[in-house]
């Protein structure tokens, strides 16, 4: 069974920003939302400076769990976007031993991150996942459909993270009082 979905959203922060959090798997972040991803167990493991192995083993609902093997490499492309990828491997250091219970799913997903005009002194940033994921294995439809609401759901998660939409609704707010004032003052002075 697979699934593959595009998403793209705009986030209230830098590029960098956007791309440290979801490539740092082991951040205080990261490792507060790992149920509400349905990851039971996690494992990172640095390679370089732009690449890391990531295990991850999830537990669905009416099927079994499923383990993630992933490669993760990071690339700077000029000074105005970061891609990211994950790719299935089998690098993972043996001493991460799964379950025979569990089966052994596949993934690539690829991440955007382009930055956008500033607004008022708050970055922004356009944020777009591209994702296949197959869980191998006999996988009831619903819990197929639901995948796509659990994909969401983490990014979601991710957006909410970097939500500054109150701070950037005062600024423009701020901007509207500034600009009717100019305004109220011409208008005074005609009189």
């Amino acid at each position: 069974r697979l699934v593959t979905g595009i998403i793209t959203t705009v986030v209230d922060a830098s590029i960098e920003e956007c791309a440290t959090f979801e490539y740092m798997k082991d951040s205080r972040g990261n490792l507060a939302s790992l149920k509400k991803k349905m990851i039971v167990k996690q494992h990172v493991e640095k390679l370089t400076s732009h690449s890391q192995l990531f295990y991850s083993l999830r537990k669905f609902p009416l099927i079994y769990k499923r383990e993630f093997w992933m490669l993760a490499i990071w690339k700077r492309e000029g000074a105005s976007r970061i891609w990211l990828t994950y790719e299935d491997t089998n690098l993972i250091d043996n001493t991460i031993q799964g379950s025979q219970e569990n089966v052994h799913a596949d993934a690539k997903t690829v991440w955007l991150f382009e930055k956008l005009p500033k607004i008022g002194n708050k970055d922004q940033c356009r944020v777009t996942m591209v994702t296949r994921r197959d869980l191998k294995g006999i996988v009831p439809s619903s819990v197929m459909n639901s995948l796509v609401g659990y994909i969401k759901k983490g990014f979601k998660i991710f957006r909410n993270h970097f939500d500054k939409s109150k701070e950037i609704d005062l600024l423009m707010r701020l901007k509207i009082i500034e600009k009717l004032k100019i305004l109220e003052l011409g208008y005074n002075s005609l009189s």
